[in-house]
């Protein structure tokens, strides 16, 4: 699906919840394109750069890692989630 679209779950935890609107509480469900990374994902955000990140229940050092179309990815506070 080169060139095409995916649709992720973004679930931004702690402190991070004030980087989306309020009545979204944290989460919520992007449609975004094919192969964009973790690192896009944070940036497109506005998130910090020092930000843990989950991908489907599994926390994830890759950050340039793509992402694929269905992903659950949750953003938490540096030094949590481990």
């Amino acid at each position: 699906m080169a060139g095409g679209l995916i649709r992720v779950k973004v679930t931004l935890h702690s402190y991070l919840k004030d980087f989306l609107p309020e009545e979204l509480d944290g989460e919520t469900e992007l449609e975004l394109q094919d192969g964009v990374t973790i690192d896009n994902l944070i940036h497109t955000l506005g998130l910090p750069e020092t930000v843990a990140a989950a991908v489907n229940e599994s926390i994830e050092r890759d950050h340039f890692k793509a992402l694929k179309d269905g992903d659950h990815v949750r953003f938490l506070r540096p030094g949590a989630g481990g």
